[in-house]
């Protein structure tokens, strides 16, 4: 590990990549984040699902993240550092087929699925169900879920995938 502290007792460091919300380039912020974190890190997660920053969710459209990888793909050749995709829970099925397809077209060290949602269900009872933004915890893990196994059919073993949205307790994991 780069950190020299990749082992299970001691943990790994990561890296979550963002773009500025004003940005003019965002490929190059993230770019620039990868280059700049990757000597620092024993990996980095591409975050282009966060509801939080307006049209970031944008980059998960197979034009968008094509182009997005294409930028990141040489730095991720000559750097080494491993290098993962975080999606949202709220694609189209077509559109988790394409960032499938994507991930092992440009070679991904893996998939993150998910980040938080922009749905809010009705069995939601806080005062606060319609507020903006992302929302995690329990109200997401079964749609966090079903995207994880979306992306396993698409990718099999060939990809690794980690599941986080919602989870909770051990035996849900």
């Amino acid at each position: 590990a780069r950190t020299g502290r990749g082992n299970f007792l001691a943990g790994f460091v990561g890296a979550n990549l963002g773009a500025n919300k004003d940005s003019a380039d965002r490929p190059g912020d993230y770019a620039i984040c990868y280059e700049r974190l990757a000597p620092l890190v024993d990996f980095a997660v591409v975050n282009v699902s966060s509801p939080n920053t307006p049209g970031l969710r944008n980059l998960q459209g197979r034009e968008e993240l094509t182009a997005l990888l294409a930028r990141l793909q040489p730095l991720h050749e000559r750097l080494k550092t491993p290098l993962l995709v975080k999606i949202a829970p709220d694609l189209a099925e077509e559109d988790i087929a394409a960032v499938a397809e994507l991930a092992l077209k440009f070679k991904l060290d893996g998939l993150v699925a998910t980040n938080t949602t922009i749905a809010r269900p009705d069995s939601l009872r806080s005062l606060n169900r319609g507020e903006t933004g992302g929302l995690s915890g329990a109200p997401l893990f079964e749609a966090s879920t079903a995207v994880l196994k979306q992306l396993y059919g698409h990718v099999g073993g060939r990809v690794p995938l980690i599941g986080v949205g919602g989870i909770a307790t051990g035996a849900q994991a």
